[in-house]
């Protein structure tokens, strides 16, 4: 009996100082970042800093044909649009970055692998890529939100052949009411 009575005082106590250990207070932190403008729309986050997946390449489709690959679809959504009678009512949009070696208007890549570009293109614009610094068509823009819709996709170097390896370009984007 002394036995079961002390092996159960011992259970307790454990159970006790186990349970202690787990109420230890943990933390983290939080950061909150944006930029105010003074614009007739608000850029979604999504929009805002977002990544476009190519996909794994086969580089038969770099030196084949027309040397592009399938357009990926990508989105910027204007949100919380308020047009003022006499303010902006339409939006273009200009992509900036670092130019291809083999056309300028291409964003160049880094990485390992070469002699290929990345080209933006307007959504259901048979005008091909849209050049670098060079605004897009202009957007009537409405009230409430807005999406303006582009694609990219990779173009090879027309005068040498491609390398294999990773690759990556960063376009940054700004956007002009009118």
């Amino acid at each position: 009996m002394k036995l079961s009575t002390l092996c159960l005082s011992l259970g307790f106590t454990a159970v006790i100082m186990s349970g202690s250990a787990m109420a230890v207070n943990q933390g983290g932190k939080v950061t909150f970042t944006g930029n105010i403008t003074d614009s007739a729309c608000s850029i979604s986050p999504e929009s805002s800093d977002q990544t476009v997946d190519l996909g794994q390449i086969s580089i038969k489709d770099l030196i084949d044909g027309d040397k592009t690959t399938k357009p990926r679809d990508f989105d910027i959504t204007l949100e919380n649009c308020v047009l003022d009678e006499d303010g902006a009512n339409t939006v273009t949009v200009t992509f900036g970055g670092t130019s291809s070696n083999f056309e300028p208007g291409i964003l160049g890549v880094s990485g390992t692998a070469s002699g290929v570009g990345v080209a933006i293109a307007e959504q259901n614009s048979n005008s091909g890529f849209l050049p670098l610094n060079t605004p897009s068509k202009a957007m009537d823009i409405l009230n409430g939100s807005n999406t303006m819709h582009f694609s990219a996709y990779l173009m090879g170097d027309q005068s040498a052949t491609p390398t294999e390896g990773d690759f990556s370009a960063v376009a940054n984007f700004i956007l002009a009411y009118q």
